[in-house]
Protein backbone atom coordinates (compact mmCIF):
# COMPACT_ATOMS: atom_id res chain seq x y z
CA UNK A 1 0.00 0.00 0.00
CA UNK A 2 3.27 2.21 -0.04
CA UNK A 3 5.05 1.51 -3.35
CA UNK A 4 4.43 4.04 -6.29
CA UNK A 5 5.93 2.00 -8.92
CA UNK A 6 7.17 -1.87 -9.53
CA UNK A 7 10.70 -3.50 -10.78
CA UNK A 8 13.70 -2.83 -9.67
CA UNK A 9 15.39 0.49 -11.99
CA UNK A 10 18.36 -0.74 -13.98
CA UNK A 11 19.80 0.76 -17.16
CA UNK A 12 21.67 -0.93 -19.88
CA UNK A 13 25.39 -1.01 -20.72
CA UNK A 14 26.63 -1.87 -24.21
CA UNK A 15 30.17 -1.66 -23.67
CA UNK A 16 29.29 -4.64 -20.50
CA UNK A 17 31.79 -7.60 -20.30
CA UNK A 18 30.96 -11.04 -18.91
CA UNK A 19 32.11 -12.37 -15.90
CA UNK A 20 35.06 -14.94 -15.27
CA UNK A 21 34.68 -16.52 -11.63
CA UNK A 22 37.73 -19.15 -10.57
CA UNK A 23 36.65 -20.67 -6.83
CA UNK A 24 38.91 -22.66 -5.08
CA UNK A 25 37.31 -24.52 -1.18
CA UNK A 26 39.04 -26.59 1.34
CA UNK A 27 37.68 -28.47 4.17
CA UNK A 28 38.73 -30.36 6.95
CA UNK A 29 36.13 -31.80 9.46
CA UNK A 30 35.30 -34.93 12.18
CA UNK A 31 32.14 -36.76 12.09
CA UNK A 32 30.60 -39.42 14.11
CA UNK A 33 27.28 -40.62 14.50
CA UNK A 34 26.20 -38.14 17.42
CA UNK A 35 28.53 -35.01 16.49
CA UNK A 36 30.52 -33.19 14.02
CA UNK A 37 31.99 -29.81 12.85
CA UNK A 38 34.47 -28.60 9.79
CA UNK A 39 36.26 -25.82 9.70
CA UNK A 40 36.55 -24.70 5.55
CA UNK A 41 37.87 -21.68 3.41
CA UNK A 42 36.79 -20.71 0.46
CA UNK A 43 38.84 -17.96 -1.90
CA UNK A 44 36.94 -16.59 -5.38
CA UNK A 45 38.35 -14.79 -8.13
CA UNK A 46 36.06 -12.21 -10.01
CA UNK A 47 37.08 -10.18 -13.46
CA UNK A 48 34.74 -7.88 -14.93
CA UNK A 49 32.36 -8.59 -11.69
CA UNK A 50 28.49 -7.07 -12.99
CA UNK A 51 27.33 -4.66 -10.74
CA UNK A 52 25.13 -1.04 -10.38
CA UNK A 53 27.39 1.31 -11.22
CA UNK A 54 26.68 2.64 -7.55
CA UNK A 55 28.08 -0.50 -6.33
CA UNK A 56 31.57 -0.03 -8.47
CA UNK A 57 31.48 3.68 -6.93
CA UNK A 58 31.06 2.52 -3.38
CA UNK A 59 28.63 6.06 -2.28
CA UNK A 60 26.24 8.20 -3.51
CA UNK A 61 26.42 11.82 -4.01
CA UNK A 62 22.96 13.07 -3.21
CA UNK A 63 24.35 17.06 -3.04
CA UNK A 64 21.71 19.45 -4.68
CA UNK A 65 22.87 23.01 -6.04
CA UNK A 66 20.44 25.58 -7.27
CA UNK A 67 21.78 27.71 -10.31
CA UNK A 68 20.37 31.11 -10.11
CA UNK A 69 19.91 32.86 -12.63
CA UNK A 70 17.97 36.19 -13.08
CA UNK A 71 17.42 37.83 -16.50
CA UNK A 72 16.88 41.73 -17.79
CA UNK A 73 13.17 41.69 -16.81
CA UNK A 74 14.17 40.54 -12.70
CA UNK A 75 12.69 37.07 -13.21
CA UNK A 76 15.09 34.19 -11.57
CA UNK A 77 15.41 30.81 -12.16
CA UNK A 78 16.30 27.95 -10.33
CA UNK A 79 17.76 25.14 -11.89
CA UNK A 80 18.18 21.95 -9.75
CA UNK A 81 21.24 20.35 -10.35
CA UNK A 82 22.24 16.47 -8.75
CA UNK A 83 25.94 15.34 -9.15
CA UNK A 84 24.72 11.62 -9.89
CA UNK A 85 21.91 10.66 -12.03
CA UNK A 86 19.48 7.82 -11.47
CA UNK A 87 20.42 7.00 -15.38
CA UNK A 88 24.19 7.17 -14.31
CA UNK A 89 24.10 5.13 -10.72
CA UNK A 90 21.52 2.35 -12.03
CA UNK A 91 23.40 1.51 -15.29
CA UNK A 92 25.36 -1.81 -15.09
CA UNK A 93 29.06 -1.61 -15.21
CA UNK A 94 32.34 -3.95 -14.50
CA UNK A 95 34.44 -4.07 -11.74
CA UNK A 96 37.72 -4.92 -12.51
CA UNK A 97 38.53 -7.55 -10.66
CA UNK A 98 37.32 -8.28 -6.71
CA UNK A 99 39.10 -11.58 -4.90
CA UNK A 100 37.31 -12.58 -1.77
CA UNK A 101 38.57 -14.99 1.06
CA UNK A 102 36.18 -16.50 3.13
CA UNK A 103 36.17 -19.04 6.08
CA UNK A 104 33.25 -21.24 6.91
CA UNK A 105 32.52 -22.83 10.91
CA UNK A 106 29.96 -25.89 10.71
CA UNK A 107 28.82 -27.65 13.99
CA UNK A 108 26.22 -30.26 14.32
CA UNK A 109 25.06 -32.84 17.16
CA UNK A 110 22.38 -35.08 17.77
CA UNK A 111 20.43 -35.35 21.23
CA UNK A 112 18.14 -38.54 20.96
CA UNK A 113 15.66 -37.87 18.23
CA UNK A 114 16.81 -34.57 17.72
CA UNK A 115 19.66 -32.72 15.41
CA UNK A 116 20.81 -29.56 15.67
CA UNK A 117 23.23 -27.57 12.83
CA UNK A 118 24.79 -23.99 13.00
CA UNK A 119 27.15 -22.53 9.87
CA UNK A 120 29.00 -19.36 10.18
CA UNK A 121 30.72 -17.85 7.15
CA UNK A 122 32.37 -14.64 6.87
CA UNK A 123 34.36 -12.86 4.94
CA UNK A 124 38.70 -12.47 5.55
CA UNK A 125 39.86 -10.73 3.30
CA UNK A 126 38.09 -8.87 -0.05
CA UNK A 127 40.24 -6.93 -2.30
CA UNK A 128 37.78 -4.43 -3.32
CA UNK A 129 34.72 -3.16 -0.74
CA UNK A 130 30.96 -4.55 -2.02
CA UNK A 131 28.59 -2.14 -0.28
CA UNK A 132 25.61 -4.30 -1.28
CA UNK A 133 27.35 -7.73 -0.41
CA UNK A 134 27.12 -8.83 3.29
CA UNK A 135 30.37 -9.80 4.65
CA UNK A 136 28.64 -12.20 8.00
CA UNK A 137 26.04 -15.06 7.79
CA UNK A 138 24.78 -17.54 10.06
CA UNK A 139 22.40 -20.37 9.02
CA UNK A 140 21.07 -23.73 10.72
CA UNK A 141 18.52 -25.71 11.35
CA UNK A 142 16.66 -27.88 14.27
CA UNK A 143 15.15 -31.53 13.43
CA UNK A 144 13.26 -33.57 15.22
CA UNK A 145 12.04 -37.33 13.66
CA UNK A 146 10.89 -40.75 15.65
CA UNK A 147 8.51 -43.29 14.69
CA UNK A 148 5.81 -45.34 15.54
CA UNK A 149 3.46 -47.95 14.98
CA UNK A 150 5.92 -50.57 15.06
CA UNK A 151 8.01 -48.29 12.71
CA UNK A 152 5.41 -48.27 10.34
CA UNK A 153 4.75 -44.68 11.01
CA UNK A 154 7.81 -41.80 10.71
CA UNK A 155 7.09 -38.42 11.60
CA UNK A 156 9.28 -35.30 11.26
CA UNK A 157 9.77 -31.76 11.60
CA UNK A 158 12.19 -28.95 10.63
CA UNK A 159 12.87 -26.00 10.92
CA UNK A 160 15.20 -23.74 9.15
CA UNK A 161 16.77 -20.24 9.69
CA UNK A 162 19.48 -17.61 8.11
CA UNK A 163 20.46 -14.81 9.32
CA UNK A 164 21.31 -11.54 7.08
CA UNK A 165 23.85 -9.13 7.87
CA UNK A 166 23.75 -5.27 7.10
CA UNK A 167 24.39 -4.10 3.77
CA UNK A 168 23.88 -1.09 1.55
CA UNK A 169 21.42 -0.07 -1.35
CA UNK A 170 20.46 2.89 -3.01
CA UNK A 171 17.50 3.89 -2.90
CA UNK A 172 15.06 7.30 -4.62
CA UNK A 173 14.12 9.35 -1.75
CA UNK A 174 10.60 11.79 -1.74
CA UNK A 175 12.22 14.05 -3.73
CA UNK A 176 13.38 11.56 -6.22
CA UNK A 177 16.90 12.08 -5.46
CA UNK A 178 18.88 8.43 -4.91
CA UNK A 179 20.60 7.87 -1.69
CA UNK A 180 22.27 5.35 -0.03
CA UNK A 181 20.06 3.34 2.96
CA UNK A 182 21.28 0.89 5.48
CA UNK A 183 19.16 -2.57 5.22
CA UNK A 184 19.02 -4.13 8.48
CA UNK A 185 19.81 -7.75 9.36
CA UNK A 186 16.93 -10.34 9.33
CA UNK A 187 16.05 -13.99 10.53
CA UNK A 188 14.64 -15.88 7.64
CA UNK A 189 12.76 -18.80 9.00
CA UNK A 190 10.87 -21.89 7.27
CA UNK A 191 8.72 -24.81 8.67
CA UNK A 192 8.74 -28.68 7.31
CA UNK A 193 6.48 -31.65 8.63
CA UNK A 194 6.55 -34.82 6.95
CA UNK A 195 4.53 -37.86 7.53
CA UNK A 196 5.63 -41.31 6.06
CA UNK A 197 2.88 -43.86 5.93
CA UNK A 198 4.75 -46.93 4.18
CA UNK A 199 5.45 -45.85 1.32
CA UNK A 200 3.97 -43.26 1.30
CA UNK A 201 4.96 -39.98 2.47
CA UNK A 202 2.72 -36.59 3.28
CA UNK A 203 4.64 -32.96 3.43
CA UNK A 204 4.22 -29.34 3.90
CA UNK A 205 5.93 -26.69 4.19
CA UNK A 206 5.61 -22.93 5.19
CA UNK A 207 8.27 -20.57 3.98
CA UNK A 208 8.83 -17.05 4.98
CA UNK A 209 7.34 -17.03 8.71
CA UNK A 210 8.42 -14.10 10.03
CA UNK A 211 8.74 -12.10 6.35
CA UNK A 212 7.70 -8.71 7.46
CA UNK A 213 10.92 -8.30 9.01
CA UNK A 214 12.79 -9.18 5.60
CA UNK A 215 14.51 -6.44 3.59
CA UNK A 216 16.24 -7.73 0.85
CA UNK A 217 15.39 -4.61 -1.36
CA UNK A 218 14.84 -1.00 -0.11
CA UNK A 219 11.37 0.26 -0.70
CA UNK A 220 10.06 -2.82 -1.87
CA UNK A 221 7.97 -5.40 -0.23
CA UNK A 222 9.09 -8.55 0.26
CA UNK A 223 7.80 -12.08 -0.50
CA UNK A 224 4.56 -13.00 1.55
CA UNK A 225 3.96 -16.43 3.23
CA UNK A 226 4.96 -19.43 0.89
CA UNK A 227 3.04 -23.10 1.49
CA UNK A 228 4.05 -25.85 -0.32
CA UNK A 229 2.06 -29.86 0.28
CA UNK A 230 2.16 -32.97 -1.38
CA UNK A 231 2.38 -36.85 -1.28
CA UNK A 232 5.81 -38.56 -1.83
CA UNK A 233 4.98 -42.41 -3.70
CA UNK A 234 8.40 -44.77 -3.84
CA UNK A 235 8.12 -47.35 -5.87
CA UNK A 236 10.30 -50.50 -5.22
CA UNK A 237 10.84 -53.79 -6.18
Amino acid sequence: IKIYETGRLSFPNEDLKYEKRDRYATHIGWHSREVFYGLGFRYEKVENLMRPYWVKKGNVDSTVTYDTREYADGNVVDTIVTADSIETLYRWTNIDEANTLDWILQVGFRLGNWKFYLERGQVIDRSRKLIDTPELYYKGSIHWQNRFVKDRLGVSVRVDWQWFNNRMDCTINEHDIPELVEMSHYLALDFEARMQILSFELYTRIENFNHSIYMPEAGYTPEGLRFAYGIVWTFSN
